[in-house]
């Protein structure tokens, strides 16, 4: 009879897989626009961070593997807790001396439990799982001033009545607020340093790919 219901379960997986394909990342931080491949290979692989934090739920602080539904999205500050409570110093030499005490040698508990590198790579992606969540999408976005005029001359304008000018992104642009209008030399300046930021982060993400697994 295991066979028959084997072959149900292969049927319904397959069937599942289909409808809900695990090889399809939705980008969340990028419109159903075009983008250039550049863009969203840079979010793509970020988005797979961000899936494998709110999704596999790694840092969860109470995990239930009865329990598949995902119900609440922890803050980094409670993922940091988390791995602090198992993973930090405190916890795994609780863990070593409570095997020496149960008969462990201390070699072998030692090998066991003390995972200082797991420790430092689960805090580490937390840091840049935090970064293109929250703290990149919230940066200044600078807009060259396309206002011709000397600098001590130019006076900041609405920013809508300046978007307005823009022929291909007007109506992209319009409710945000975080912009900030430079010279043409300013903006390139503050560009360039956005872009070694976001290559340092997405280089820190690539090095770290072997410990996004549960």
């Amino acid at each position: 009879m295991w066979k028959p219901r084997r072959k149900l379960r292969d049927i319904y997986i397959w069937m599942r897989n289909r409808l809900k394909p695990y090889n399809v990342i939705k980008i969340e931080q990028l419109s159903p626009d075009w983008h250039d491949r550049d863009s969203v290979m840079f979010h793509a692989i970020f988005q797979i961070l961000v899936d494998f934090v709110e999704k596999e739920q790694p840092f969860q602080p109470s995990w239930d593997a009865k329990d598949k539904r995902i119900t609440k999205i922890y803050s980094p500050s409670e993922m940091r807790e988390y791995i602090e409570t198992w993973l930090g110093n405190e916890a795994v030499q609780k863990a070593i001396d409570s095997h020496i005490a149960g008969g462990w040698s201390p070699e072998s508990a030692e090998n066991t439990f003390r995972s200082d590198r797991q420790y430092k790579m689960s805090m580490e992606l937390i840091d840049i799982y935090e970064w293109y969540k929250y703290r990149r999408p919230n940066r200044v976005e600078y807009v060259m001033n396309i206002v011709r005029k000397p600098r001590k001359c130019r006076k900041k304008v609405d920013l809508f009545d300046m978007l307005d000018e823009l022929d291909d992104q007007d109506d992209r642009r319009k409710g945000i607020v975080n912009e900030k209008f430079l010279t043409n030399s300013e903006y390139f300046e503050i560009q360039e340093e956005y872009e070694m930021i976001d290559e340092t982060m997405l280089q820190k993400i690539i090095a770290r790919r072997h410990f996004l697994w549960t």
